[in-house]
């Protein structure tokens, strides 16, 4: 069995380990939020009315982006900036409202109760830009051309843990040309459950 064979096998120490580091990092502050802020998105995630510690068009992004996400055009990105949103701190929205669904959505279906919230960790936002990240047609600021793999290129730690992430449960983005890759699946059969689980949530990609 080689190493990408490994990485396939639901509940292996290799993917346990990724999803355990990825959700404790949650936790933590991030770029323009407090952990306690990113901890309050898990709970709107998980439809959570509650967010005490989120301004209102920050708490209604993680809304959207967790259970309306088919709905978001780009007048309601507009409509969050002008209440205080920027594109920047929406992107890290995206960015941990996007993991928490896959991290409990991976664990729905090993037949595991949720997760324990993340510990909250002190520390403040870095307010970190990304060299070359700019608005080009997109919702949102990129580095390079607009697409999935950059959409979270204004904030580089979302963007690299989106790419750790998505390298367990899925593929490393250096595989995806590679047509003859398996992980306990094919490659046919994998692009087979990926398209319909897109097409269930209304994805455009």
């Amino acid at each position: 069995m080689d190493h990408s064979d490994h990485l396939a096998t639901p509940g292996s120490d290799a993917i346990e380990a990724v999803i355990d580091e990825q959700w404790s990092a949650i936790g933590a502050a991030g770029t323009w939020m407090t952990g306690e802020e990113r901890i309050d998105l898990v709970r709107i995630s998980r439809g959570d009315i509650v967010s005490a510690g989120l301004d209102e068009a920050t708490a209604e992004a993680g809304g959207f982006v967790a259970h309306r996400a088919a709905s978001i055009t780009g007048d309601i990105v507009d409509g969050l900036e002008a209440r205080g949103l920027s594109r920047e701190r929406y992107v890290e929205v995206v960015g941990v409202v996007s993991r928490t669904v896959a991290i409990d959505t991976y664990d729905r279906g090993l037949a595991r109760s949720p997760r324990a919230l993340p510990a909250p960790r002190a520390g403040a936002p870095s307010g970190l830009r990304a060299d070359g990240a700019r608005r080009r047609a997109g919702w949102v600021p990129t580095v390079g051309a607009i697409g999935p793999p950059t959409a979270l290129d204004a904030v580089p730690s979302e963007a690299t843990a989106q790419e750790v992430l998505h390298s367990v449960l899925y593929l490393a983005y250096g595989e995806m040309a590679d047509l003859h890759v398996e992980r306990g699946l094919t490659r046919p059969q994998m692009e087979l459950v990926a398209g319909r689980v897109s097409y269930l949530n209304h994805c455009r990609f």
